[in-house]
């Protein structure tokens, strides 16, 4: 994503209590994997108190449970 500051990344997710977690990172790092993502991605992600991404994991494989719909 783009805004007038620069390239950020969002990173979100809702686990199955409904616990809603988030956070950004201007990284050029973490952008770059956050693009890399696609519906095969396994993320892993890791935030400080302010909401800043401080660890972000990317991987694409096949050996991941299967998609449903």
């Amino acid at each position: 994503m783009r805004w007038d500051g620069g390239d950020f990344a969002n990173v979100y997710a809702k686990d199955l209590t409904g616990t809603y977690v988030a956070c950004r990172s201007t990284s050029p790092g973490m952008i770059a994997m956050a693009r890399a993502l696609n519906s095969d991605s396994y993320i892993h992600f890791e935030w400080d108190t302010l909401g800043v991404c401080t660890a972000l994991n990317v991987v694409t494989s096949s050996y991941h449970a299967p998609k449903t719909p």
